[in-house]
């Protein structure tokens, strides 16, 4: 079988082809878009054939492929609001059989026979994976200034300045007009970055794209395939608190979208498993839909960057993610200590204190606050959040960023439940008032996610009893009545 992780990067770089391919053009993209329309191609086969599923009888036959079908099914093949593609799915043992082996690794490989560095080791289909996102984006650069932008955050000199790789595209060109108008402050941030993710580990950055100003934001501890592996096995459920936040979450969402039976006496949500878990997005005091061209590619590098900058960060703790985005390092959280293991991976220091910068001259906030948003910090005498004046100072190294939950998302529009905001209000129980429409957007609180933050914050979310309910007994109830059924 092809790694996870592979398989995970295949799905990055169609989902990229499909973003971009409207910037290709003339003779010299014609056998790139050949080869991306098979990898396309490809993709759709595996989704479409996501809506099988092994016969009760056959369920221990393909026991040892569930990783895969699970990646597929609940993140590859989701749709772009979180929603499975599709939740009911029929038995069929033959079509399952087709899906695995279109994960073999030499099914991979004969997919990409004809890029170049053709061998038959697994690792040389990611190395080419690789090369085939930096041949798209390379071919776009002159036309599409964000992936101009990327090329150049992960450009083969550090040492190279902005100005000087813009002296490598085309002058009268699209992205050359649009980034020589982009803010100085932008620039000042490229200039800035680290080429490299720590001292320690020298792994160039890896920029993965994600909508400014709409759509899923980043996850931030539990992603959606550590969450389906704990609704797989409910009694580590009671690593959280029984009236938490995260437990009423759970609950509104089973209540609002009903669970499902997926195999051998599992379940999971119905629909959309983001509505419990915690995402955070990059702002910018610049409305990205009125921002120029330049600096509405600035905004999109600098998320893309910051999000496949954590991916990597959080695979560097022992008990942490793998090596790239879609997997844990937990094949299934059986165990209590596992979830909770892993939880203090996500907010250990050197996943969220790592330099991002070269120097700690950066003023964040002003680049990114607006007139409407309220920014917080927390005060580790006062164990709380304070607003954020001017005698503080800020963190050079962190993005200011929204914190809570998405709701109710359908295409560019969802709910948003401000976490930090209700938080810094003291946890009034009416959680109603702090969920937000599209219009209230503009006025969310943003923080600073250093990892004495996030403890506090993951206290208050996951091991807290805000609330007087026995919401995780609840949802343990509600997961074993669907298994029961079935």
């Amino acid at each position: 079988m092809i790694s996870r992780d592979v398989l995970h990067a295949f799905y990055l770089l169609v989902d990229e082809y499909r973003n971009k391919n409207s910037y290709l053009g003339g003779e010299a993209s014609a056998g790139l878009r050949k080869r991306f329309e098979e990898y396309d191609k490809y993709l759709k086969d595996i989704c479409n054939l996501s809506k099988f599923k092994p016969t009760k009888s056959s369920q221990t036959v393909f026991k040892s492929y569930e990783p895969w079908l699970d990646l597929i099914r609940e993140e590859i093949c989701a749709s772009n609001v979180g929603n499975f593609k599709h939740p009911n799915q029929t038995e069929n043992d033959s079509r399952v059989e087709e899906l695995i082996s279109k994960c073999f690794t030499s099914s991979f490989e004969k997919l990409f026979s004809k890029t170049s560095n053709n061998t038959s080791k697994n690792v040389d289909v990611y190395l080419k994976i690789q090369r085939e996102h930096i041949r798209l984006l390379s071919s776009i650069k002159d036309t599409d200034a964000s992936s101009a932008l990327r090329l150049y955050v992960i450009r083969n000199n550090p040492k190279q300045n902005l100005n000087a790789f813009l002296g490598t595209l085309k002058q009268n060109g699209d992205s050359v007009k649009a980034l020589k108008n982009m803010k100085n402050e932008y620039k000042l941030l490229f200039s800035k970055l680290r080429h490299t993710l720590t001292n320690k580990h020298p792994n160039k950055l890896n920029p993965i794209p994600v909508a400014v100003n709409h759509g899923p934001a980043n996850h931030n501890t539990l992603s959606q395939s550590s969450m389906s592996r704990i609704l797989k096995n409910p009694t580590v459920l009671d690593a959280f608190a029984q009236g938490s936040l995260f437990a009423y979450f759970i609950n509104r969402a089973i209540d609002t979208h009903g669970a499902i039976h997926i195999r051998d006496n599992k379940c999971s949500l119905r629909g959309n498993i983001d509505e419990c878990l915690l995402r955070r997005r990059v702002v910018f005091a610049d409305i990205y839909s009125t921002s120029a061209t330049g600096n509405k590619a600035a905004q999109t590098a600098i998320s893309a960057v910051n999000h496949g900058r954590m991916h990597r960060l959080k695979a560097l703790p022992k008990n942490g993610n793998t090596k790239m985005p879609g997997s844990s390092v937990f094949r299934t959280f059986d165990k209590i200590q596992n979830v909770t293991q892993y939880i203090n991976a996500m907010k250990s220091p050197i996943v969220r204190n790592s330099a991002f910068f070269k120097n700690g001259s950066n003023k964040l906030l002003q680049l990114q606050q607006g007139r409407n948003r309220t920014a917080v910090k927390y005060d580790p005498k006062k164990r709380k959040l304070v607003k954020f004046d001017s005698n503080m100072t800020e963190n050079p190294h962190i993005l200011w960023t929204t914190f809570g939950l998405h709701l109710n998302e359908k295409s560019k529009s969802y709910d948003f439940f401000d976490f930090i905001h209700y938080i810094y209000d003291g946890g009034n129980t009416n959680i109603n008032n702090y969920i937000r429409n599209k219009t209230g957007m503009g006025t969310n609180y943003i923080i600073q996610l250093d990892s004495e933050t996030l403890t506090y914050l993951h206290n208050e979310y996951y091991f807290k009893n805000t609330l007087k309910n026995n919401y995780i007994s609840n949802v343990k109830n509600k997961l074993s009545s669907c298994a029961l059924k079935k």
